[in-house]
């Protein structure tokens, strides 16, 4: 905003924000990208032609508790170190359980990168955080976002239409009589075991697997919507580092292996345990957004660094990280599993069931009638009528679509790979069949 002096109006520009009309349901995300703090001597170390804080009488510090407050997303795009006074003061006052502060560094590629690359790998940051935010592309994570929101226009419904819903279920309560779980969109129901015995368990697994570092992100990046367990490592914040050590007693400084343990802790992150489905993978930044199945958090969304990753339960095998590890393990794992799929076996140990499992499955079905708020629909064989509000917000159509869009062939392909397990309609050109042709010539 100009001036004589280095700091810039950042609390003028906050006001502004905080004065827009947010849609009550909308993700709300704000970006800062700053290469000079704020005016103020509580943010800023400089010449400062305002050293007592805006002119305008902001505190930033009130400022960053309404940002919270309002549920927005707060995102820094940081350029140099002039900034980090104010961002350390930003980030103590940004008091959120259900959201977190991010902070993409691109000092060192402004200093050593062109124009062009700098850009490139701020587009690339800036989409990474919006996807995290609003999920997937397609509004594949709707469900996740806004409960009750139909997934397609229902006044399109016939019947005939094909529908695919990937259900995600986490066990609240074992009886002899009845199993009580609760899906991802908070409603509880029972069901009987032999269900969830042909599900995918995100916690059991029959045997252990080593991969390497790159095996394992591949794994990750390539889960679709089967839910799975992930060890990982926390991002180290200035933040959990102050908390942790004021948290330490005189007798635990005094105690040496609290103390490896907390320097481990310090430099390598805090161990993090987390059930999940994938959302979105980002394998040039090296991370993935996920959807957290058991917070109670609004906010589901969370990211893993697949660098920092230990292993991960998915498909009834343990995947842990090893250097060197086995090549392809993946692969192989799958195919010693198909002849116990193929003889419609439990995927997993029914012994081990317990509370706060959690599983996930995908079923298709046809709809055949319509009566009132009732459909009855074809699953496998077998007739299950469901209700219209359960079919319309927690099942995807195959048939009705909102808009038209026109892509290039490679985007398509792209489209089509990432469809997982949702059903689909495909206009194709079948191969020519030179005998074929010959005949009807």
């Amino acid at each position: 905003m100009g001036g004589a002096d280095a700091p810039e109006d950042v609390q003028g520009g906050f006001n502004q924000a905080l004065n827009l009309e947010w849609e009550p349901n909308s993700a709300k995300q704000l970006f800062l990208i700053c290469d000079a703090p704020g005016h103020g001597k509580d943010i800023c170390d400089g010449g400062d032609s305002y050293p007592n804080g805006s002119p305008d009488g902001y505190k930033i510090q009130d400022q960053m508790k309404m940002f919270a407050a309002r549920k927005i997303n707060f995102s820094i795009i940081r350029v140099n170190n002039t900034v980090d006074k104010m961002i350390k003061v930003m980030r103590e006052n940004y008091d959120s359980d259900s959201m977190v502060l991010n902070v993409s560094d691109l000092e060192k590629s402004v200093a050593t990168k062109s124009k062009a690359e700098v850009t490139k790998e701020f587009v690339a940051a800036a989409s990474f955080i919006l996807s995290a935010t609003v999920g997937r592309k397609g509004g594949k994570a709707a469900g996740a976002v806004k409960r009750g929101e139909p997934l397609w226009e229902p006044k399109k419904f016939e019947t005939g239409q094909w529908f695919s819903q990937s259900c995600y279920l986490t066990v609240k309560e074992i009886t002899p009589a009845r199993i009580t779980v609760k899906n991802s969109f908070g409603d509880e129901m029972h069901v009987s075991r032999d269900i969830l015995e042909k599900m995918d368990s995100a916690n059991h697994f029959q045997k252990e697997v080593p991969l390497n570092m790159t095996e394992l992100a591949e794994l990750l990046e390539n889960a679709g919507d089967t839910a799975f367990t992930v060890s990982f490592k926390k991002k180290v914040t200035e933040e959990s580092v102050m908390e942790k050590l004021q948290g330490a007693t005189a007798k635990d400084l005094d105690n040496n292996k609290f103390l490896a343990q907390l320097s481990k802790e310090l430099t390598e992150g805090e161990d993090c345990l987390m059930t999940c489905h994938l959302v979105e993978a980002e394998s040039s930044l090296g991370r993935s957004t996920v959807i957290d199945l058991t917070t109670s958090s609004p906010n589901k969304f969370r990211q893993v660094d697949h660098r920092t990753i230990n292993y991960i339960i998915i498909n009834n095998t343990k995947f842990v990280l090893k250097k060197g590890g086995k090549k392809n393990a993946a692969e192989e794992s799958d195919d010693e599993m198909d002849g116990a799929k193929k003889k419609e076996a439990p995927k997993w140990n029914v012994k081990d069931l317990a509370v706060g499992n959690t599983f996930s499955g995908t079923s298709y079905y046809r709809a055949t009638a319509a009566a009132g708020d009732n459909v009855t629909t074809r699953c496998q064989g077998v007739d299950i009528t469901v209700s219209k509000d359960i079919l319309e917000c927690q099942m995807y159509n195959a048939s009705v679509f909102a808009k038209e869009e026109k892509l290039s062939l490679t985007k398509v392909a792209q489209m089509l790979e990432s469809a997982n397990t949702a059903c689909f309609t495909v206009c194709f050109t079948t191969k020519a069949d030179e005998k074929l042709i010959k005949e009807r010539l």
